[in-house]
């Protein structure tokens, strides 16, 4: 039973790690993203405003990101190949993309039960409720106050994004598998290469679906609009431009790099050394 334990959840614990490691690197990074997405501002805007801040405020809401996303890369790489697995075994389109395709939108939907840690993790990053919210159980108190509902503001969000970007990373994943190897001790590099490729490559995608998310999510009080109308109306929150939905992609697309760089190099790494 001990030899079996480690290979059932690998996968999980590989992505547990990885995503760890990632968030602990990257935080400060996406609270300035995060503010831009809010405020419309410019990076060192977001900057100074963090800075007058102060230090104490700069990892404010990691707590959440870290279990999140701790929890969320585990389930997104664990049941995709759990998935995969399962339905491969039991479905007649046998080691078809099908298979693969479904079980990526489906680790995605798993995910997207986390979605109360990013629905907190949004309000504690806003500077409106810096003073209000002095800490994690007072927000979830805040939020749960206005029932199941609130916390899970901005799910069906979630579930596109990460259902939709999951199809694309692990399809192109497995395709530069198929088609092209890394020359003999250059693996991490490769691996590092590949995640943050596909890093930069969706969350610029999917960045105007995290814009949306992040200013629903930022506020208490149920928005029950369609998701076309959250889209119309955060366009013309932001004056009718495309460029002002897309304020802070720079930054977020350098910080996917490094990010799902960190991810898939370490994620490949640990899933190496289980084998």
């Amino acid at each position: 039973q001990t030899d079996e334990t480690p290979g059932k959840y690998k996968y999980f614990l590989c992505g547990a790690c990885a995503s760890v490691v990632n968030t602990g690197a990257t935080y400060p990074l996406s609270k300035i993203i995060f503010r831009q997405q809010i405020y419309g501002i410019t990076i060192i805007s977001a900057l100074l405003q963090m800075h007058g801040e102060g230090i104490k405020y700069l990892y404010r809401g990691v707590m959440f990101p870290l279990i999140q996303r701790g929890f969320s890369m585990s389930v997104m790489f664990g049941t995709y190949n759990a998935y995969t697995i399962l339905l491969i075994e039991n479905w007649p389109w046998r080691k078809t993309t099908g298979a693969k395709q479904l079980a990526a939108f489906l680790s995605g939907a798993s995910e997207a039960t986390f979605t109360p840690f990013e629905r907190l993790q949004s309000l504690m990053q806003h500077e409106g409720f810096n003073y209000s919210v002095s800490n994690s159980l007072r927000g979830f108190n805040l939020v749960w106050q206005h029932g199941v509902r609130e916390l899970y503001k901005g799910y069906l969000l979630i579930l596109f994004r990460n259902g939709f970007s999951n199809i694309l990373f692990f399809g192109i994943k497995d395709m530069l598998k198929t088609y092209t190897q890394p020359n003999h001790g250059y693996t991490t590099v490769y691996n590092f290469s590949v995640g943050a490729g596909l890093g930069a490559f969706l969350s610029t995608l999917f960045y105007p679906v995290n814009v949306v998310k992040n200013c629903l999510q930022s506020s208490i009080g149920h928005d029950s609009s369609s998701l076309v109308k959250l889209f119309l109306k955060t366009y013309k929150e932001k004056g009718n431009s495309i460029c002002a939905i897309y304020k802070g992609v720079h930054l977020n697309y350098g910080r996917a790099i490094l990010s799902w760089g960190i991810v898939n190099s370490v994620y490949e790494y640990m899933v190496q050394k289980f084998e």
